[in-house]
């Protein structure tokens, strides 16, 4: 004969059951996360110890160049930043363990390494930008090192799937660019009306 079942036991072992699954299948989305990361002097470094995180070629219209990742810094008082530092403050690094990546340094490598469109964002930075259910975006903006072009992350986010409704595309990746569309005057050289000369170095987003 068996004893009485308790239900609410039986309830909450199932519960734990599937809790423990979601987390086993977080941690193996997060893959290289379970690695500490690693630096450069003032550069983060992917998981296979590289300071390059990707790439933006000439053929998108923009000067190529190295996309890369500083440690930076963030200000708690004014909400302003760039690097590892802004994009992993409280809020935001929530929100990445909530979306499978463990850092800064997974989700900017998961953005730049295979990223499908960048858009026109001002103030001579461009969104990279990988259409991943939501929107995942690294904010860049070309900076020179040692005489090479880089792109310097500033920052990075997880944005609505609207976001760019409204914002001008420069490239698709693996298509052209929409036809009267310019690249900013930052990177082609050559200054348009209404540009602002002020460099934007620290970021709100």
């Amino acid at each position: 004969m068996f004893g009485k079942v308790d239900c609410r036991e039986v309830v909450r072992r199932a519960g734990c059951k599937a809790v423990s699954q979601a987390e086993n299948a977080d941690n193996e989305r997060m893959g290289a996360g379970k690695k500490a990361v690693q630096y450069d002097g003032e550069f983060v470094l992917t998981a296979d110890d590289k300071k390059d995180f990707g790439e933006i070629p000439a053929e998108s219209g923009l000067k190529s160049g190295k996309i890369v990742l500083r440690i930076g810094e963030h200000d708690e008082i004014t909400g302003k930043g760039y690097g590892e530092k802004h994009i992993e403050r409280d809020n935001r690094a929530s929100q990445l363990r909530k979306n499978g990546y463990s850092n800064a340094r997974d989700f900017v490598e998961h953005i730049a390494k295979d990223y499908d469109t960048i858009y026109e964002a001002g103030n001579g930075t461009v969104f990279v930008v990988k259409h991943d259910g939501n929107e995942h975006i690294a904010v860049v903006k070309l900076e020179k090192l040692n005489g090479n072009n880089i792109y310097d992350v500033k920052t990075a986010y997880i944005g609505r799937r609207d976001f760019f409704r409204n914002k001008k595309k420069i490239w698709d990746v693996g298509g052209r660019s929409p036809p009267g569309v310019k690249p900013p005057s930052a990177f082609s050289g050559h200054p348009n009306k209404g540009d602002t000369p002020q460099e934007r170095t620290t970021s709100n987003t």
